[in-house]
């Protein structure tokens, strides 16, 4: 799905450790996001759960646990999101399904959208929740061709959804909480270019998966961003204690 061919994008050699070496950062002590706690949040008020209750329930059925200020700041998140008044008011008619189509005989693409929504004129649409500190200018301009919602679009129609295209909901997490959203039209061309490109490079990884690590490429411009440390940072740091650097950090996924 989208994920693999954006880790392969962003940098070969993260992608070559964790999906041909199969490895996974052993996390000590992992702790939900403010983005990850809201996200659930959000959905259960669009299903009539007031902003405490549904921060509440989505912090009982996280994986992991929630740290005080996170949860206190997602309340707040999620009671401006309650009050806020939409452009495109939404109805949610289904949520978290996962959805598998081929990009060409026998080769899958699965991805699981947050929800399918309905807009006042009864169209469907896949919308998605994202929190940033950047302008709504520059999100909404980031987001005109996003492959993971366009992604999400072309498995919704392969799967019979008649979808219109995405809408992206922009929450700022400034002291007093900013929204806004943004409809994205998808058409028959760029459904084209995704399955394209995708194919593109599925072709491209299956080339490479025998060979070594080396020629892998590695973007050090991924090493550290906004987001935090890529996952493989050490193993890219100790070349030459690569096993010691193995057997003390990861696990291997089976």
């Amino acid at each position: 799905g989208h994920h693999y061919y954006q880790e392969y994008r962003k940098c070969e050699r993260a992608f070559y450790w964790r999906h041909i070496r199969r490895y996974t950062l052993i996390f000590k002590d992992p702790k939900l996001s403010l983005g990850t706690l809201f996200h659930a949040a959000a959905k259960l008020i669009h299903c009539g759960v007031k902003p405490d209750e549904a921060v509440a329930d989505a912090i009982e059925m996280a994986p992991f646990p929630t740290e005080p200020e996170v949860a206190e700041d997602a309340k707040i998140l999620a009671k401006g999101y309650a009050a806020w008044k939409p452009r495109e008011r939404l109805k949610i008619v289904a949520a978290e399904q996962e959805l598998t189509a081929e990009l060409a005989p026998g080769i899958p693409y699965t991805g699981r959208p947050d929800a399918e929504a309905q807009d006042t004129a009864k169209r469907l649409w896949i919308p998605d929740w994202k929190t940033t500190t950047e302008s709504f200018s520059r999100f909404f301009q980031r987001f005109r061709m996003s492959w993971q919602m366009v992604g999400y679009t072309w498995l919704a129609l392969e799967n019979g959804k008649h979808v219109s295209g995405y809408i992206m909901r922009c929450i700022r997490k400034l002291k007093k909480p900013q929204f806004d959203d943004r409809k994205y039209l998808v058409g028959k061309s760029l459904l084209q270019n995704f399955q394209r490109q995708h194919l593109a490079w599925h072709f491209e990884i299956e080339a490479k998966r025998e060979q070594p690590k080396e020629l892998w490429r590695q973007d050090t411009d991924q090493c550290v961003t906004i987001y935090g440390e890529c996952q493989f940072l050490k193993l890219c740091l100790n070349p030459r204690t690569e096993e010691q650097t193995l057997e003390a950090y990861y696990e291997r996924v089976v």
